[in-house]
């Protein structure tokens, strides 16, 4: 019953502003989000459905600290980057993978929702249990990141930010393919 109780508060309030620098729920991964909370032994805290960011990062390396520049939950190209004003501190241009975060009702629950994400190549999932609950991270490995900013200057050259550029896009092609096939097991 505590579990019911719980989903129905964290269902009550999804698709509301929330804590998140971007308050929302990525529209790129409602279909899922929506899907794992139909499910009568699962729902989800928290997600990400993955993204590109120009993000500076302080010093205590503290995420609510830092300055978001520039974030995309798509694939970008180069005309989208906000290249002409930029802080003292460093730059990081950032690929990222999906994240989510899932209550189950179980112990068997989450190994199951664990073995299927696993299989569609979430390699980085597992089980966190806790005195209050039992939460499945599911992560996904496509990650890029690169210093591309210093003292208010860019560092690298256009050819070389193209590039990450490519090889960011190519890694949210993998990363959505992924989330594709886990959404098809669910």
């Amino acid at each position: 019953m505590v579990f019911d109780n719980e989903k129905k508060v964290y269902m009550d309030k999804l698709y509301k502003p929330d804590k998140s620098k971007k308050t929302t729920v990525d529209k790129e991964i409602i279909f899922l989000i929506d899907k794992i909370n139909s499910l009568l032994e699962y729902y989800t805290t928290s997600s990400c459905a993955g993204r590109i960011v120009l993000i500076t990062i302080p010093k205590k390396n503290r995420k609510d600290l830092s300055k978001w520049l520039f974030s995309s939950h798509k694939k970008i190209k180069f005309s989208e980057l906000p290249l002409t004003k930029f802080p003292k501190e460093t730059v990081y241009f950032r690929q990222e993978g999906l994240i989510l975060h899932i209550a189950c009702k179980d112990i068997e629950s989450a190994q199951k929702i664990v073995d299927k994400a696993k299989f569609v190549g979430f390699k980085r999932s597992g089980i966190m249990a806790t005195s209050k609950r039992i939460i499945v991270e599911i992560c996904s490995t496509e990650k890029l990141e690169a210093p591309i900013c210093k003292n208010g200057k860019l560092i690298v050259s256009d050819e070389y930010l193209k590039f990450l550029i490519f090889e960011a896009n190519k890694k949210m092609k993998q990363n959505e393919i992924k989330t594709k096939k886990f959404y098809r097991l669910m």
